[in-house]
């Protein structure tokens, strides 16, 4: 929907959007491993809020860039997540290899591995 009105309608670039899935994708992992009894819808409504979140702040500042100046600031945000991310160990359970495992879903009685 974002790229569709960017760069659709106005004419826009942004490249920033991997940035803000990634941060409501390690939001959601986190939220369901660190919060006992979490239940899952609940948690992907928290995701899509903290990744809303984490846009607004980003996209305050950039109401005002257009062409190449809007690229650069939302390939920034995309850059500065993934440095985030990378840098405290907290949002990958403190692995050094980088690979991440969270646990099972399990939704309405079905278990997802």
């Amino acid at each position: 929907m974002e790229q569709n009105i960017l760069v659709g309608d106005r004419g826009q670039l942004s490249l920033g959007s991997a940035g803000f899935m990634a941060a409501g994708a390690f939001a959601w992992r986190n939220l369901m491993l660190r919060v006992d009894g979490m239940p899952f819808p609940i948690a992907i409504l928290l995701w899509g809020l903290i990744a809303a979140t984490i846009g607004i702040v980003f996209g305050l500042p950039s109401l005002r860039l257009r062409g190449l100046y809007l690229a650069v600031a939302t390939l920034a945000s995309q850059f500065f997540i993934v440095w985030v991310i990378d840098k405290f160990g907290w949002f990958k359970n403190c692995n050094t290899s980088g690979i991440i495992t969270t646990q099972d879903i399990v939704m309405f009685g079905y278990k997802f591995s």
